[in-house]
């Protein structure tokens, strides 16, 4: 089993100290998301930088929480979106009502996983594979997406990110 790195990040979020960019962006906001609704197949595999707060929390696949998060403005249609960590949270570290920061890619419900597909009703969902936990400034990251993480806490826009050689997820 892989382990998960655990990063504390109160300083980074804290100050963004001498660096020129903010550490964790998160440029996607819930009108984004809409619009991404409306074409899934034109978002699918984009990388997404989003910010929220966690309104509800079900089991995932292999013990990996899925999340819905409510998304920032704008956002004019109080749009939300689940998130399947990519991530084993300790028991408790991620709670409803929660302000999180997730970096991940845009998917579509593979048709073979049916505990995602009983959750998940909306065309696209996020594979996160950082997150941040705005409350206690811990960042949980995916062993094969640490580079692209640690881009991302040094400022990195989702966009511009480098490309992670395995997605892991399964």
């Amino acid at each position: 089993m892989k382990t998960i790195l655990a990063v504390t990040v109160g300083v980074m979020l804290a100050s963004a100290g001498s660096r020129a960019a903010e550490p964790f962006p998160v440029p996607t906001s819930g009108n984004d998301i809409r619009a991404a609704y409306q074409a899934p197949e034109n978002h699918v595999g984009r990388v997404v930088g989003l910010g929220g707060m966690i309104r509800e929390i079900k089991n995932g696949p292999h013990g990996k929480p899925l999340v819905q998060v409510v998304l920032p403005k704008p956002n004019d249609a109080g749009t939300t979106i689940w998130i399947g960590l990519l991530v084993k949270p300790k028991p408790g570290q991620v709670r409803n009502g929660e302000i999180i920061r997730v970096l991940g890619y845009l998917a579509k419900v593979d048709a073979d996983d049916t505990l995602t597909a009983y959750v998940v009703h909306d065309p696209l969902f996020v594979l996160g594979m950082c997150l941040v936990i705005q409350s206690t400034k811990e960042g949980l990251y995916s062993p094969e997406a640490s580079r692209q993480c640690a881009e991302w806490q040094n400022g990195a826009a989702p966009g511009s990110l480098s490309k992670m050689s395995g997605r892991g997820h399964r």
